[in-house]
């Protein structure tokens, strides 16, 4: 088995699936705990991929069923789209931040049958369906608690992910933009499958990588860019403690690219800028200097200070962000 033999697999379930195989000892997830970050291999991953579908499996939905997914993005909720994906199962993410009436809403409109819920607050934005926690907390059964009572076979579960149906949807993805009711996108499994196979051999992503991840799952650029490619990759993928916390997780985890929105790139730039005006005259001089030759250099004209001023400069702004960051990927309309 490949890296193209996990990108062309006919659904993301038999992806997570072949990458467990292939990619097994190397590390898939960090998850932030207590201020540090736990390294979780592809076998590991896949361990809780299977207890989590375990637990999904108590609630008697069968194939193509709906099934919402609603919570901050974390390590939990990755393993439980991927615990439903290898079911068959349709996920709904829902945007935490959304109102109740809305949550419902898209919980009634794309006939949902159950819920897997991050915390109690936001349990309670939904009623009507079996709601499973990703997290224990009172209010719900967690999800862990009821992979002990599950009669699910393992083969069974493992050789029936290759039949899912690559046309048929993989997810349905509102939109929060929209006026009135959010509306909902229809995606299909090959949508996942073909675009991380069509990556492979275009964009200069690896398994050497390492994704950090804090934008919303409930949106597609991180669900498919931050949570899809890079398992179909081997690459690994941190977890944000909290918006709070990123600074310092960026220093903690060293990633080597990160998806983020145009505000954060001009909230980033701010605050540099802000720290250059507070700096000595000769600081201030050297820095934009340094902005002038690397700028010269990008675009291939004579600059010979560009190489010892990106050593003065750039080396600790890069620092900032860990020190291996390769690129930054954004994206944003009006």
């Amino acid at each position: 088995m490949t890296p193209r033999d996990v990108t062309q697999a006919p659904n993301p379930g038999e992806m997570i699936r072949r990458a467990a195989h292939l990619f097994s000892d190397r590390v898939a997830q960090m998850r932030p705990e207590k201020g540090e970050f736990q390294s979780v291999t592809y076998g590991q991953l896949f361990e809780d991929v299977w207890t989590f579908a375990r637990g999904i499996s108590t609630l008697g939905l069968e194939r193509g069923d709906r099934i919402v997914i609603l919570g901050e993005t974390c390590w939990e909720w990755a393993v439980a789209d991927w615990a439903s994906q290898t079911l068959g199962l349709i996920t709904v993410p829902i945007y935490p931040t959304l109102p109740a009436d809305q949550a419902q809403y898209i919980l009634e409109d794309c006939q949902a049958k159950a819920a897997l819920v991050l915390t109690p607050s936001l349990a309670r934005k939904l009623s009507g369906v079996p709601i499973l926690g990703l997290k224990k907390f009172d209010g719900a059964d967690w999800i862990q608690t009821r992979a002990a009572d599950a009669t699910l076979d393992r083969a069974t579960w493992e050789s029936a992910m290759i039949e899912v149906d690559p046309e048929q949807p993989a997810t349905f993805i509102y939109t929060s933009g929209t006026t009135g009711n959010p509306k909902g996108v229809i995606l299909p499994h090959r949508c996942f499958t073909s675009l991380s196979d069509g990556i492979l051999g275009s964009i200069p992503v690896n398994q050497n990588d390492r994704f950090l991840s804090f934008l919303p799952l409930a949106h597609v650029f991180e669900r498919y860019a931050g949570h899809v490619l890079p398992m179909s990759l081997g690459a690994c993928v941190a977890y944000a403690g909290s918006l709070a916390s990123l600074s310092n997780d960026m220093q903690k985890v060293r990633p080597t690219v990160m998806l983020c929105i145009p505000r954060f790139l001009d909230a980033t730039k701010a605050k540099i800028q802000e720290g250059v005006r507070k700096q000595k005259p000769l600081n201030q001089k050297l820095f934009h200097l340094a902005l002038d030759q690397g700028a010269k250099k990008r675009r291939g004209e004579f600059a010979p200070l560009a190489g010892v001023l990106d050593r003065l400069v750039g080396e600790k702004l890069r620092q900032k962000v860990g020190g291996r960051l390769r690129f930054f990927v954004s994206g944003g309309a009006a």
